[in-house]
This record gives structure tokens, sequence and C-alpha cells, in this order.
């Protein structure tokens, strides 16, 4: 049980103490965390938010930087591919950093890190430095969340866990939609490169992360037992790999395709599919869009909260599966009011599961190896789900399947794999986080 000694004080952490231990206080859990708590809490979810922000601008005038620099939508889609795969370097190498170092350092590294990237993207001369610029950005994109996520977990009280998931995760559609509201204002009047110019003000967050924001507890005296033993910690990526964790780290990886696979072939085609299929205009298109992710942000506040009355694992369960069987009325069906109706319940159930991940991801791996567990398995996730729309064009283009059909049919064995997969590892809810786990 981590506590601080007895009238022990530090700068913003003084009253830390409760938000670990499992033995839950004589409080309401809503009156339990602490200001310094939220504080964390807040930044993080804010480094997810600008990180969410940043990487949607980048869909959104896809093909508008592929005019400037006269390559084809095929040249710059592989952008995407080639950022998500340099988002599991980021959360590779910064989440064993984080595990060595601290959680809040690296953070605020990699914030500053695709803070700076995005903004030298807006000046990018050419395709190919704008290639290798966007590919320093995703790794610093993996390296925010493979840092922020365990500082936020080990910084909140164990009873609300959930909850707090919830609201971190949900800073990604909120991203998506700060993202849509710039491109809508700036974009027509200023071009692209201003998108990313904009993108690079998230900097300024590290400035008050810098000032306000404690390291986390956990890790804090998991280093303190460390030196007062004069053990030295072993590379917490090599720990991945050995007995007692390595079943930890395959098993969460093949959830983590689960749900990015899912994800994506939700998410990758079902614009087009507004457009080519049901004719909307742009008004329209973006009315649904705005819909799906204000309903994917319901649900994955619904799901943290879900999570701590019925678990970690019922509670994907149940969100996945629903999911699945209204998929039909997201893809498969023509009128318009129909197709509105199934992306608002499939961005909450089927998207909406997403709010437990990242406690689930940080309850499953030990203190030692918390930053680069998670951090490395999400990213392992997301590069096995950027194959998804590659993979369900092959089946449209083929005529095998309709574009409709092969959303439904990508998503469908995603989340039938996910709820299988869930159950093969033991619930998480109500792990206590310590020094020595």
């Amino acid at each position: 049980m981590l506590r601080l000694k007895q009238g022990q004080s530090r700068k913003g952490e003084e009253s830390m103490q409760p938000s670990i231990s499992g033995k839950a206080p004589a409080v309401p859990w809503y009156k339990e965390p602490t200001a310094t708590q939220w504080q964390v809490l807040v930044a993080t979810s804010l480094g997810w938010i600008l990180d969410a922000f940043d990487f949607t601008l980048l869909l959104l005038v896809l093909g508008d930087i592929g005019k400037t620099f006269g390559v084809d939508l095929v040249a710059m889609s592989s952008i995407i591919t080639i950022t998500l795969f340099c988002r599991l370097l980021g959360g590779i190498f910064v989440g064993t950093w984080a595990d060595k170092v601290g959680r809040r350092a690296p953070m605020m590294i990699s914030i500053l890190g695709y803070s700076v990237f995005s903004f030298a993207s807006g000046l990018a001369p050419d395709y190919g430095w704008f290639l290798v610029l966007r590919m320093i950005f995703g790794v610093a994109m993996g390296g925010e969340y493979a840092a922020g996520t365990p500082l936020a977990m080990e910084s909140w009280p164990q009873r609300s866990r959930g909850l707090a998931s919830g609201l971190l995760q949900g800073g990604w559609p909120i991203g998506y939609l700060l993202a849509t509201v710039v491109y809508y204002l700036v974009f027509p009047v200023f071009g692209w490169r201003a998108l990313f110019f904009i993108g690079g003000l998230p900097a300024l967050l590290v400035l008050w992360i810098r000032s306000s924001i404690p390291e986390s507890p956990v890790w804090r005296e998991r280093r303190e037992k460390l030196e007062k033993t004069g053990r030295s910690d072993e590379l917490s990526l090599i720990r991945l790999f050995k007995p007692g964790v390595l079943g930890i780290t395959i098993h969460t990886t093949l959830v983590m395709g689960g749900v990015m696979f899912s994800y994506y072939s939700i998410s990758s085609l079902w614009p087009t599919f507004l457009t080519n299929v049901l004719k909307l205009d742009v008004a329209a298109k973006s009315q649904f869009v705005i819909l799906f992710n204000a309903a994917s942000l319901l649900g994955y506040w619904s799901c943290g909260v879900l999570s701590e009355v019925v678990g970690r694992r019922w509670t994907v369960a149940i969100f996945a599966a629903i999911g699945a069987v209204t998929l039909p009325l997201y893809s498969m069906v023509t009128d318009p009011t129909l197709v509105m109706i199934g992306g608002m319940v499939e961005g909450f159930v089927g998207v909406g599961f997403w709010g437990v991940i990242p406690a689930y991801l940080t309850e499953r791996f030990p203190t030692a190896v918390r930053g680069v567990g998670p951090g490395a398995v999400f990213h392992a996730g997301a590069a096995i789900g950027s194959t998804a729309p590659t993979i369900l064009a092959i089946f449209i283009q083929a005529g095998t399947l309709t574009m409709g059909q092969a959303i439904a049919a990508g998503a469908f064995v995603a989340l039938v794999f996910l709820v299988c997969m869930i159950f093969l590892a033991p619930e998480s809810k109500g792990t206590v986080f310590t020094a020595d786990a």
C-alpha cells in the first residue's frame, strides 16, 4: 500500500495517499479525489485531446496536402499507416523511459515533441520532408500515451479508476471535434499549413505540467525502495518478455488488436460510405460524423462508470456485443435517418467501450513495466488495426462485398473476437497499485 510518512509534504502531493490504497475511505467516491489528482487527470486528458486534435488535422486535409505536393492519395494515405507504426516505436521507447525516470518528464517531452513537429509539418517544402516530420510526430504521439496514461491511473483513487479512465479516453472524440471546428473556421481562409501551425500550441501545456503536476506517487515509492535497498531495476522492455509478464503482453496485444481492428473497420470507411452510398452533402456528412463522436464520448464516460459496477471484462463484452448486433443499422441500410441512429448507437457502444481501456491496460501490468507495457500493446494494437481499411478495400474492390457489408463484416469479426479474448484473463477491477506489484 502506498503511503507518505506522517507529516511528510511535497509540493502538490500533500493529500495523495488516500488515492492509491485499496481501502476505501469513509467518504463518497466523488469527494475522494484531491485538487492535485484532478489536475493530473486534466493534464493527461488535455495531452490526449491535443494528441487527437493534431492527428485528426492530417485526416481532414490529406487530399489537399497531396495536391500541394503533387502526389496521389495512396502516397498520402501511407503517411497514416507509417505514423501509426511510429506510434508503436514511441510507445516502446518512451514507455521504457517512463519506467526508468518517471512518468511526468517523458510525458512533457512527448507533448513538446508532437507540438514542435506538428508546427514544422506546416513548413514542409515537399512530400519527403512532410513524411519525415510526421514520422517523428508519430513517435512523440505514441510516447504521450505511454507516459501519460500510467501517470493518471497511478495518481487516481482505486475505487473510481474506471470513471477516470472514461474521462481520460474521452479526450479522443473531444480532440476530433475540436479539429473539425478549427478546420471549418481556418482552412477555407488560410489553407492547410495554418492548421499545423495551430497544432503547435499544445507545447504551452508543458509549462503548466512543469509547474503544477507531481510525479506518480506509485512510481516514486518504487524508486525510493530501490534506492534504499541498493537494487537496480532491470530494463522494463526486457521484462515484458519474461515469465510472469509475457503472457500478459501477448494477451493484451491480442485484446488491443481486436479493439483497434474494430475501431478502424467502423470509422475509416464510414465517411466514404456516407458520401458514395447515401449521397450526403458536406453539411449532412459533417452532422453524421459529429453525432457519431458525441455519442462515443457519452459511451466512454458511461463505460468507465459501468466498469466500476460489473468489472472491466463484462463492460467491454456488453458494449462490444451490442455493437456487433447493431452493425446492420450502421452500414447496411440506405435510409439516412436509420443510418444516423445507427451511427449514434455504434458510437456509444461499438466505440464507447474504449472508456475502460486506460484502466484495464494499466491494471494488467505491474508497476515496473506500467509505462512500456500499456504503451507497447496499445500501439501494437493500432498497428494491427491499421490493416483494416486495406483488407476491407480489397473485398470491396473485388466485388465480394459492398462497402456497407465490408464495414459491418470487419467490425463484427473484430468485436466477436474481442468478446472472446477479454475473458481469457482474470478481472482487473480492484487492482491496488503498489511499489512492488
